[in-house]
């Protein structure tokens, strides 16, 4: 159970969205530069 949400927590969070993204994006991108 999660305490009062600070802007630190929802910095970490954004940050995890956005590695995880950039993960996803950088695996399509390799995908697409084989299929080439």
């Amino acid at each position: 159970m999660r305490e009062k949400t600070t802007p630190r927590v929802l910095e970490q969070d954004r940050g995890q969205k956005n590695a995880a993204l950039d993960h996803k994006s950088t695996a399509l991108g390799e995908n697409l530069e084989k299929a080439k």
